[in-house]
C-alpha cells in the first residue's frame, strides 16, 4: 500500500454528527489503509474531551487550534488536505491567512450552499482539486466533473440492533426554528390524538418554545450521543426540515433508514435525496399531508432497512473517499484563492439580516411568514451576523439595513 498523510481541518470537535463521521472514516481508515496517517487539525480551542480521547483510541492524531506555523507546517507536510466548510468566524480565518498557499486538497462541503448564512462561494468551489458535497445542491457550482456527493457518514458501533416498531413518533437533531419547521408540536397533533406518543432527543435555542406547546404525550430527553439505543423501536422518524434549511446529509436520518424506520420529510426540505419516497420514507408535499402521514400506513421495516444500506452504507462511502484521495494525492497543488475581507464576507452572507436586539419573533410570526424565517435565521444561526459579531465585535463590520 502507499503511505498518505491525510489531514483534516474542521472547525471544531463537537459531540454531534459531523465529529462521529469523521472518527468513524479514520477508523475505517486505521483497519483498511494501515500505512496512512490519518490527522485532524481543529481550528477552535476546546470542544469536545470525549471525541479527542475516541480519536486518539482509533489512531487519529489531533492538532488542536496550533499557532500558524505549527498550521502550516503540518499542512505542508500532507499528501491531502480535507477542508471541512461551514461558515464560520474560524474558517473565514482560515481561507484568509491560507489566501495563495498550494496544496493537493479537497473541499468537503457540509451544508447545501444555497441558503444565507451557510453559502457556498463559488470561488471556493471551484478552487480545490475535487469538491465533495453532502448533498446535491450545489453541484452545479462546478462544471469540471471533479465533484462527488458523500453524505456524512453514520458510525456503526453506534447503533444498536433493529427492534419491532412501537407506536412512537421520534424526532432527533437540534431543536431550533431554523432545522425545524416552526409548527413543530402542531404537525403531531393528529397522531397524538389516535394514542400515538412522541419522544424527542435533542437540545437548542427553541427547544422549551416547543415544549412548551406540546402536552403529556410528549417526552424531551435532550441531547444524547446515542440516541438510538432508547429509540429503535420507533415507529416513525418525524423530520419536518423547511426549505430554508441550510440542511444537507442529515446523519440521523440515514440512521434511521439502517434501523428500518421510515422517515416523513417535506418533498421541497433539502435533506429529501435521503429518501426513496414510499420504500425508506414518505415525502410531503405541504403540513397538512405531513401530519396526515405520520399515521398513514408506512414502508415496512425491511424495505426501509433494504433501501438504507444501498444508499447509506458508511463503509462504501469510506471506500469512495479513500479513493478520491489516492487521485487527488496524484495531482499537482491547487492554490487557496482570496476570501475577500471580513466586513464584505459576512455582508454577502446575511444581506437582508435583522438587526441585533430586535425582539425574537414568536413562532407563529415566523410558521406563517418564510421572509420574517430566513430575516431571523440570517442573524441567529450558526455562521449568521450574531456570531460574527461575538467573535469579532460590532466595530468590525457594518450591520446591514433591516
Amino acid at each position: 500500500m502507499v503511505e498518505r498523510r491525510v489531514v483534516h481541518v474542521v472547525a471544531r470537535l463537537g459531540s454531534g454528527g459531523p465529529t462521529t463521521s469523521l472518527l468513524y472514516e479514520g477508523r475505517w481508515a486505521a483497519r483498511h489503509r494501515p500505512d496512512w496517517t490519518y490527522e485532524l487539525l481543529v481550528l477552535e480551542p476546546g470542544g469536545s474531551q470525549a471525541a479527542v480521547l475516541r480519536a486518539l483510541q482509533d489512531r487519529i492524531r489531533v492538532h488542536a487550534a496550533p499557532d500558524g506555523e505549527r498550521e502550516a507546517q503540518i499542512l505542508g507536510a500532507a499528501d491531502v488536505v480535507v477542508l471541512h466548510y461551514w461558515n464560520t468566524p474560524s474558517m473565514w480565518r482560515f481561507l484568509s491567512r491560507s489566501h495563495g498557499t498550494a496544496w493537493r486538497w479537497i473541499l468537503y462541503c457540509h451544508v447545501n450552499g444555497g441558503r444565507p448564512p451557510q453559502l457556498l462561494p463559488d470561488w471556493l468551489a471551484r478552487a480545490p482539486s475535487h469538491l465533495v458535497l453532502t448533498s446535491p445542491h450545489a453541484r452545479t457550482l462546478r462544471d469540471d466533473g471533479q465533484v462527488s456527493v458523500v453524505p456524512a457518514l453514520v458510525d456503526l458501533e453506534t447503533l444498536p440492533n433493529p427492534e419491532p416498531p412501537s407506536r412512537t413518533i421520534v424526532h432527533v437533531g437540534t431543536l431550533t426554528v431554523f432545522k425545524l419547521d416552526a409548527r413543530f408540536v402542531d404537525l403531531h397533533s393528529r397522531a397524538v390524538a389516535s394514542g400515538a406518543s412522541v419522544e424527542v432527543v435533542g437540545d437548542g435555542g427553541d427547544r422549551e418554545r416547543f415544549a412548551a406547546l406540546a402536552g403529556p404525550a410528549w417526552t424531551w430527553h435532550g441531547f444524547d450521543p446515542r440516541p438510538w439505543d432508547r429509540l429503535a423501536g420507533a415507529a416513525v422518524f418525524s423530520a419536518p426540515i423547511p426549505r430554508t434549511a441550510t440542511s444537507s446529509g442529515e446523519k440521523t436520518i440515514q440512521e434511521a433508514g439502517l434501523l428500518g424506520i421510515p422517515t416523513v420529510v417535506y418533498r421541497d426540505s433539502p435533506v429529501a435525496h435521503l429518501i426513496h419516497d414510499h420504500h425508506s420514507g414518505l415525502l410531503a408535499g405541504d403540513r397538512e399531508e405531513f401530519a396526515a402521514m405520520l399515521t398513514d400506513a408506512l414502508p415496512t421495516r425491511e424495505a426501509v432497512r433494504q433501501v438504507g444500506w444501498q444508499l447509506h452504507d458508511p463503509r462504501k462511502k469510506a471506500a469512495q473517499l479513500a479513493g478520491l484521495y489516492d487521485e487527488v494525492a496524484e495531482r499537482d497543488p491547487q492554490p487557496m484563492p482570496d476570501a475577500g475581507d471580513l466586513r464584505s464576507w459576512v455582508q454577502w452572507q446575511t444581506v437582508g439580516s435583522m438587526r441585533p436586539g430586535s425582539d425574537q419573533p414568536s413562532l407563529e410570526r415566523l410558521a406563517a411568514g418564510e421572509p420574517t424565517l430566513v430575516a431571523w435565521q440570517k442573524l441567529a444561526s450558526e455562521g449568521g451576523l450574531a456570531q460574527y459579531l461575538n467573535d469579532f465585535g460590532g466595530s468590525a463590520l457594518t450591520l446591514p439595513e433591516r
